[in-house]
């Protein structure tokens, strides 16, 4: 029978209290990240799930679309729409816009101000 030697080292270490913190502050983030990690899976699971009713749901609005279409009645009258109108109601949209832009803008270039003016009075 082989007689096994145990051979016992012992060493020193330094400061064995900020050691012992450091590796438990280690193993905290470890199991911190591995419910990161878990949480992370679940919606990964969940994102799967998710992505695979729409896909139902999907094809089962395009079978009720065509079925809509085979009950639709068949007619060819298409609506003209003149072109000068549309572009004088999209200026008239667009001029509209343009002084609640110049407003807002000016607002903003004011709340800039005030901040740089902090920041110079700290500085």
């Amino acid at each position: 029978m082989v007689k096994v030697e145990d051979d016992i080292f012992y060493i020193h270490i330094r400061e064995p209290i900020e050691v012992r913190k450091s590796i438990l502050e280690s193993s905290k983030q470890t199991v911190q990240l591995l419910q990161r990690y878990e949480l992370l899976r679940q919606i990964r699971v969940q994102k799967v799930q998710q992505i695979n009713l729409l896909k139902k749901n999907f094809k089962e609005l395009v079978v009720l679309v065509n079925k809509l279409k085979q009950e639709m009645p068949k007619v060819n009258a298409r609506v003209k729409i003149k072109k000068e109108e549309t572009r004088s109601t999209q200026k008239s949209v667009s001029v509209k816009k343009m002084p609640a832009n110049k407003a807002e803008i000016n607002k903003l270039e004011e709340e800039l101000r005030a901040i740089e003016s902090k920041l110079n009075t700290i500085s």
